[in-house]
């Protein structure tokens, strides 16, 4: 922070200004980022007092801490759930459950993990307040699942209508199977 002071006449000016210094091409340069002198000579000498990493008693009532989590990536894996009408996929109404699954797919694409690990992880961005579920306990996850599974068919119905046509190959991951033998039902 730099204060400047300016005569004119039988006046004296001074400005506040917060200010920025960095390297570019081995030489100093400043940047202005704001004017704070309409703040008032005692509230610019206690943000002086902050930047230096004082103990501002004032500011530390006033302006208590908080924190701020990862947004941008939620709100688009957020938006193209909504592009690609996830939700109504699901169920067509809204419901916790439906919630609760739309918030398991998002934080399983942010950071692929258990279901238990996802609902660990969704306070580390904003995916729990995205899909209303940061009150969400573990037994709600499990039965959301259950509520999935019954489910199932419906969903697969709704997907092969609207992306499947008569004769469309579909091809199986079963790299999660094993089987054994000389013969197989599949």
């Amino acid at each position: 922070m730099v204060t400047t002071v300016r005569k004119y006449k039988d006046r004296e000016y001074r400005a506040h200004l917060l200010r920025h210094s960095y390297r570019e091409d081995g030489k100093v340069k400043k940047e202005t980022l704001g004017n704070i002198t309409v703040l008032g000579d005692e509230l610019v000498a206690v943000v002086r007092a902050g930047l230096q990493g004082k103990q501002v008693g004032v500011i530390d009532a006033l302006l208590p801490p908080v924190r701020s989590r990862p947004h941008g990536h939620v709100r688009a894996i957020a938006r193209t759930m909504e592009r690609l009408g996830f939700a109504r996929l699901l169920a067509s109404r809204s419901s916790r459950e439906r919630s609760i699954i739309q918030a398991l797919v998002a934080q399983r694409v942010l950071s692929p993990g258990s279901k238990l690990a996802c609902t660990r992880k969704w306070h580390a961005s904003s995916v729990a307040d995205v899909f209303g579920v940061a009150d969400v306990r573990v037994d709600e996850v499990f039965d959301a699942m259950d509520w999935l599974s019954a489910r199932q068919a419906a969903i697969e119905g709704r997907l092969a209508k609207r992306h499947l046509t008569a004769g469309t190959p579909l091809l199986f991951d079963l790299s999660s199977s094993y089987v054994e033998g000389k013969h197989n039902e599949l």
